[in-house]
């Protein structure tokens, strides 16, 4: 399992890798554009080849894009479903423009019409933005489970499971999972009983095969609160262990972790050692697996 941070780029998107190398990462996530904006320029061609450059250069071999969180892809309304749509082409193509090979999007919220309608929708904006994102095509979209505040999808990883069977045979939509919206999702995985038990249904409703990417993050709030708000990890109510059952199991080995933890780039350091001492102290049969 590589290990990573969500960093920033401010001064142009070519500073990414270097602050990732900065703080440990062997990995990262960004955004490419302002995260609360429908629309943004471009981007910088000199600053996308040297992106890919350092890329090479600093031995990332994968790392993955956050799309705008103004992405409802469920949305009963017209303006913002074709807004939303039409956004998630372009961060597709801009992903594909620094080779990068995911875009992580919320699963969305239905907005009062209900999780069957919502669902139902948010699997044709799949087909339409898949379908569409021509130049994107070694570019996979990620929807990321929600912590299921309001009307979000994606909380009850049924969710999941219904889109993954609509996509069963599309290599272009994966997953990513996150562990504080789990966690608030009433999702235990606090002993290793539990955390056995809750990757058993993982494997079974969405296929650990078809996950890439994970978020670690600790949570402010208790199991099962429906409130996402993250906490720094060991600090909340996971605490430090059990994020040592995720890192030490080779069966997520295949997938990259990236903190969105609070406190900036010197927390992340922090959290980046400890998750690798945890690393470091599984067997190394199981490491290598």
């Amino acid at each position: 399992m590589k290990l990573g941070a969500h960093v920033s780029i401010q001064g142009g998107v070519d500073t990414a890798p270097d602050r990732a190398k900065a703080i440990g990462g062997e990995t990262f996530q960004i955004f490419t554009k302002s995260q609360r904006q429908w629309s943004a320029k471009p981007l910088d061609p000199k600053q996308a080849h040297a992106f890919r450059e350092k890329i090479v250069e600093n031995g990332f071999s994968q790392a993955c894009v956050h799309a705008s969180y103004l992405i409802n892809l469920a949305s009963p309304k017209p303006d913002i479903l074709q807004k939303s749509r039409a956004a998630m082409i372009d961060e597709l193509l801009r992903a594909a423009t620094l080779a990068l090979p995911y875009v992580i999007v919320h699963s969305g919220a239905h907005m009062g019409e209900g999780e069957k309608s919502g669902l139902k929708r948010l699997a044709e904006s799949i087909e339409f933005v898949l379908s569409r994102a021509t130049g994107a095509e070694r570019v996979k979209l990620l929807l990321e489970n929600s912590a299921g505040q309001g009307t979000t999808l994606g909380a009850d990883l049924a969710h999941l499971h219904w889109i993954r069977e609509i996509f069963s045979g599309e290599e272009r939509l994966g997953f990513c999972l996150d562990t504080c919206h789990l966690y608030a999702g009433g999702y235990d995985f606090e002993t290793p009983s539990a955390y056995a038990a809750l990757k058993a249904e993982i494997d079974q409703k969405v296929g650990i095969d078809r996950i890439y990417v994970l978020h670690f993050n600790d949570s402010r709030k208790p199991l099962g609160s429906r409130l996402d708000q993250h906490a720094n990890i060991g600090k909340g109510k996971i605490g430090e262990t059990p994020f040592s059952y995720w890192v030490t199991d080779p069966d997520w080995n295949h997938t990259i972790a990236v903190l969105e933890t609070p406190g900036g780039e010197q927390n992340y350091q922090r959290e980046l050692n400890l998750l690798k001492q945890f690393r470091d102290r599984a067997p190394r049969s199981s490491q290598s697996r």
